[in-house]
């Protein structure tokens, strides 16, 4: 019995190969997530350090970096930052300042 399709993939219902079980985490994924994780908890202090000697603009570009990997991406804005005014860009940080208690 031929459990693959015309190109290569395993047919539905194949008894050759289930595949990760639904739900089960990539271990390599999982390893590097783990690393990062630990690596940022470790250095949080020489982190937040080296954070408050950046630039405010710098402040804020390292904010929606991170910020693409904990909230979910509605489509691809471009560089957002880049394409604000100064006046524009100076009143994002004084909100986000008053809304996280900043300076």
């Amino acid at each position: 019995m031929n459990s693959r399709d015309k190109q290569g993939k395993f047919t539905e219902g194949n008894s050759v190969s289930k595949g990760r079980p639904k739900g089960a985490k990539n271990k390599s994924s999982e390893r590097i997530r783990r690393f990062f994780s630990d690596f940022i908890e470790e250095n949080m202090q020489e982190l937040n350090e080296a954070f408050a000697e950046l630039k405010p603009r710098d402040k804020f570009s390292v904010l929606l970096e991170m910020a693409k990997y904990v909230t979910p991406t509605l489509k691809a804005q471009g560089d957002l930052i880049d394409e604000l005014s100064d006046d524009m860009f100076d009143e994002v940080v004084d909100k986000i300042k008053q809304d996280f208690g900043l300076n």
